[in-house]
């Protein structure tokens, strides 16, 4: 018994999400990223944690932040899990989306006239707002909402 988890008695409890490399999410300015490959297993979750999530690890993947314009939430160099079942904007939630190009991790708000606001949560100058008429919506494809991230706050 080598301890792994495929041959452990409570592999059986978890689930594994599949990490993408070389696909970022800008938490800045915004990153055109042409490749990505899926490459791993390697971020396991309880079955439990998934279902109390209403999460299907087949929908998921694992991606990497880039940059600051989320923090202190997301800070450059965590990862997330993004649900790409989840893709109705919810005010307020924070999503992986492409928005003319790039490809960015923001927090999405729905305006009463129908327009999509994509802010960020660090207050900086350079991290303003962008606000997308309902005529411009076609220039911004939602990847899925982020449900979990890791990182160190140290």
């Amino acid at each position: 018994d080598d301890g792994s988890l495929e041959s452990n008695p409570t592999a059986d409890k978890y689930e594994f999400v599949t990490r993408v490399r070389g696909a970022v999410l800008s938490a800045g300015r915004g990153k055109t990223v042409w490749e990505h490959e899926e490459i791993d297993n390697s971020h396991a979750f309880t079955r439990a944690w998934l279902q109390r999530k209403r999460l299907q690890a087949r929908n998921c993947r694992i991606i990497t932040v880039d940059g600051d314009s989320m923090a202190p939430e997301l800070r450059s160099g965590y990862v997330v899990l993004i649900d790409s079942a989840d893709r109705e904007v919810r005010s307020g939630k924070i999503y992986a989306l492409v928005y003319d190009g790039d490809t960015l991790i923001k927090r999405l708000f729905r305006l009463p006239d129908g327009s999509l606001e994509i802010r960020s949560d660090n207050p900086l100058p350079e991290y303003r707002a962008i606000t997308v008429r309902p005529e411009d919506l076609e220039r911004v494809n939602i990847i899925g909402r982020k449900r979990w991230h890791s990182g160190d706050d140290d």
